[in-house]
C-alpha cells in the first residue's frame, strides 16, 4: 500500500520490498525524487535520487530498470560520504578540481571520468593539492602556492559536492597569518591531517629557512563558516639537520602521536612526535623517534594499515614498506615490502574500508589498488585495479602542484570527534 513519505521531497513515497531483487523488479518509473523503499532482506531503507546515475555497486547503489537515477542505501549522502575515493588536483582538464570515484568505479580498471567532478573556487593563485576528510564527510583541500606565500586550506561541504557537477565555493577559507615569535610562512604546503581532537595540522617547509614546519589550526575555528587569517597557536620546527624539508605526509596513530616523512637530504627521514611534544611552540624540536637509512629511500606517503603497521611509500626505489611503529630510532627493517612493475614513483597511499591499499604514482598519475590479501607478506603482486583518468594529471606537473587522494573517515587523518558542519 502506498503511503505519504514525510521527507524533504514533495510527492515522495514510502514502500516495503522483501529484497533488492524486488526493489528493482517492482520499481515504479513514476517514483519521484526522494521516494523511499524499506528492503526487508537488507534491514535498510533505500532513497531514490532521480538526477544521478552513479556507477552501480552491490547493495550501496542500485541501478534501475525503469525511470531515471539510482536507489542509494540510506541516502546518496551516506554512500558518497562514506565510500568515495576523493582526488584533488589543479588538473590539466578543468583547473582546480575535486574528483569522486564512487564505489562501483573502484571495482575494475578504467580510464573513464569519475562519477563526481566539481570545480573548486579557490582563487587564481591557489593550486589544489593535499586532501583530507573530516568525520562528517566534508572535504578539506590545501593549496600548493609556491615560495614565500602563506598556506591556505579550504573546506568543501559534503552537501555541496554530492551532485558532482558545477563549481563549488568553500564554506571555510583559512590563511596563515604570522605573529611575533613564530617562523616565517609555510610555503609548498604538502600535507594536512586532523588529530584526534579535530585540530587540523598543516605541514610544509619554509624555503627561505630551508626548514620543515608543522602548524596547528585549532578545532574551534573549523566549525565556523567564513574566511580566517589563522595565527597558529602551536608551530613546530625541528632542530637543524632533522627536518631539512618536511613537505611530504603526516598522519596520527591511535595514541595521537604524529608521524611524518621528510623526503629531501641531508637525511630523508620518518619521524614520530609525541602528543606531549605538540602542546606549545617548539622551534628546535627533537622527535621522540626518527628513522633513516637504507630502508627509507625517498619516503613520501605514509599511512597506518588495518593491522597496525605503518606503511611508507618510498619514491626512490619504487616500493611500499610496512614497519612496526614500536621500533626505536634507527634504520629498522620492514615487516612487509611490496614492489610491482606498476609502482613507478609512488608518492601517496591510503587504505579503503576493506583494508585494500591504494597507491598514487607520480610518474604516470595512476591510482593502483592492491588487495588486502596480497599485501600480507612481501612480494610483487599486480594491482587489481588501475584508474588512469586523464584529469588526474596535474597542470604543468610539479610546478603547479600535484594530485592527492583519500578515503572518508580515515582514522589516521580524519580526526575522531565530529568536526565541521553536518549535513
Amino acid at each position: 500500500m502506498r503511503t505519504s513519505y514525510f521527507g524533504r521531497y514533495s510527492g515522495a513515497t514510502f514502500e516495503i520490498r522483501s529484497s533488492i531483487a524486488d526493489l528493482v523488479a517492482l520499481d515504479n518509473a513514476s517514483a519521484v525524487n526522494g521516494s523511499a523503499v524499506y528492503v526487508l532482506s537488507e534491514n535498510e531503507t533505500y532513497i531514490l535520487d532521480t538526477s544521478n546515475s552513479f556507477t552501480a555497486f552491490g547493495n550501496l547503489i542500485i541501478a534501475r530498470t525503469v525511470g531515471f537515477g539510482r536507489w542509494f542505501r540510506r541516502s546518496k549522502a551516506y554512500v558518497v560520504g562514506n565510500h568515495t575515493l576523493w582526488y584533488s588536483v589543479r588538473s590539466s582538464i578543468g583547473g582546480n578540481s575535486l574528483f569522486g570515484f564512487t564505489p562501483g568505479q573502484l571495482l575494475a580498471s578504467s580510464s573513464v571520468q569519475p562519477d563526481i567532478i566539481v570545480r573548486l573556487s579557490m582563487g587564481a593563485s591557489a593550486n589544489a593539492h593535499r586532501i583530507a576528510c573530516d568525520n562528517q564527510g566534508n572535504v578539506w583541500v590545501s593549496s600548493f602556492r609556491g615560495a614565500a606565500v602563506p598556506w591556505q586550506v579550504f573546506k568543501f561541504r559534503l552537501i555541496d559536492i554530492l551532485d558532482g557537477t558545477g563549481t563549488v565555493t568553500p564554506s571555510i577559507t583559512l590563511t596563515n597569518a604570522l605573529s611575533a615569535g613564530l617562523p616565517q610562512a609555510i610555503d609548498h604546503v604538502n600535507s594536512i591531517a586532523f588529530d584526534k581532537l579535530n585540530n587540523l595540522w598543516v605541514a610544509g617547509r619554509n624555503t627561505a629557512l630551508a626548514r620543515g614546519i608543522v602548524q596547528q589550526i585549532p578545532q574551534s575555528i573549523l566549525s565556523r563558516d567564513g574566511s580566517y587569517a589563522v595565527v597558529p597557536p602551536v608551530s613546530l620546527q625541528c632542530a637543524v639537520g632533522v627536518w631539512h624539508d618536511l613537505e611530504k605526509s603526516i598522519c596520527f596513530d591511535g595514541n595521537s602521536n604524529l608521524w611524518l616523512t621528510s623526503y629531501y637530504p641531508p637525511t630523508p627521514q620518518t619521524s614520530k612526535v609525541l602528543l606531549s611534544q605538540r602542546v606549545v611552540t617548539d622551534l628546535a624540536l627533537v622527535p621522540s623517534v626518527y628513522w633513516s637509512g637504507s630502508n627509507f629511500a625517498g619516503p613520501e606517503g605514509i599511512a597506518f594499515g588495518p593491522t597496525g603497521l605503518l606503511w611508507i611509500a618510498n619514491f626512490d626505489d619504487n616500493s611500499i614498506k610496512a614497519f612496526n611503529p614500536q621500533e626505536p630510532t634507527g634504520n629498522p627493517a620492514p615487516i612487509v615490502t611490496i614492489t610491482s612493475t606498476s609502482i613507478v614513483g609512488p608518492i601517496y597511499i591510503s587504505f579503503d574500508v576493506s583494508g585494500n591499499m591504494w597507491v598514487l604514482n607520480y610518474s604516470n598519475w595512476q591510482l593502483l589498488k592492491f588487495n588486502a590479501s596480497d599485501i600480507l607478506a612481501s612480494g610483487s603482486p599486480a594491482p587489481s585495479v588501475v584508474l588512469s583518468y586523464a584529469g588526474l594529471v596535474p597542470l604543468n606537473g610539479i610546478d603547479q602542484g600535484a594530485g592527492d587522494f583519500c578515503f572518508p573517515h580515515s582514522p589516521n587523518v580524519g580526526g575522531l570527534l565530529p568536526s565541521g558542519q553536518d549535513i
